[in-house]
């Protein structure tokens, strides 16, 4: 199940004032966002954009890509690690594959899961917490 946000008034405000306050910088059109965390003492998220895009029950749906030129890298191994595997298996050797395409794609796979559990727990802390000190809910 995605993370949403209701697309109104309030949230577009609580939006701009994550930019303003410098938690992230990024863009807000009304039906996409794109955030980049502010890179902190501790924080080390210089690759990765926080998406938001309005669905079709006009709520953004969270999301976690990569930036430019490393969405493009990502793209270009994956074709050279299929390329690669094939030429292993003509060649018999079949532990090759295993050992340069399936482990690391896995250990990476995994990373990227709990990058975006980690970014989209971390924005939606930050969000709720402007909300309830802009709107007093209680």
């Amino acid at each position: 199940m995605k993370q949403t946000i209701t697309v109104n008034e309030r949230s577009i405000n609580i939006l701009n004032k994550l930019v303003l306050n410098r938690h992230y910088s990024g863009t807000i059109t009304p039906f996409r966002f794109e955030f980049e965390r502010k890179n902190g003492l501790l924080n080390n998220t210089g690759n990765y954009i926080l998406t938001g895009n309005v669905n079709s029950d006009k709520v953004y749906e969270l999301d976690l890509e990569l930036r430019f030129p490393m969405n493009y890298i990502k793209n270009f191994l994956i074709v050279f690690g299929i390329l690669f595997s094939i030429v292993s298996l003509i060649f018999q050797y079949w532990y090759l594959p295993i050992l340069f395409v399936a482990v690391p794609f896995t250990v990476y796979y995994i990373n990227f899961k709990l990058r975006r559990k980690k970014e989209i727990d971390h924005f939606t802390s930050k969000f709720l917490e402007l909300y309830k000190l802009e709107y007093k809910v209680i």
